[in-house]
């Protein structure tokens, strides 16, 4: 009887997890890049409300920046656990 694997171990290796380590580290680069140019936007501001109010907006946009970054890694991770180890079955 003949199994068809979608992907060997090789193909699953070079052409899934490198791509998605890589993106993911340069994810985590532009996170701190994009941290370190809000920090300095928001000193460069005059008035201490509109400081303020610039902090709160750039601290949301990086904590939904993480919030995601933090949802594909997992999603990707546990991809790759399953595939590795074999454990691809449903609760029934």
């Amino acid at each position: 009887m003949l199994v068809y694997r979608f992907l060997d171990h090789d193909a699953f290796l070079f052409g899934f997890v490198v791509p998605v380590v890589a993106l993911l580290l340069y994810d985590i680069v532009l996170l701190v890049r994009s941290a370190v140019v809000a920090r300095f936007t928001i000193s460069m501001q005059v008035s201490r409300r509109a400081r303020e109010k610039m902090r709160r907006k750039r601290h949301l946009q990086l904590f939904l920046f993480i919030k995601v970054t933090i949802l594909i890694g997992t999603v990707a991770g546990l991809g790759v656990f399953a595939k590795l180890t074999g454990i691809t079955t449903t609760l029934r």
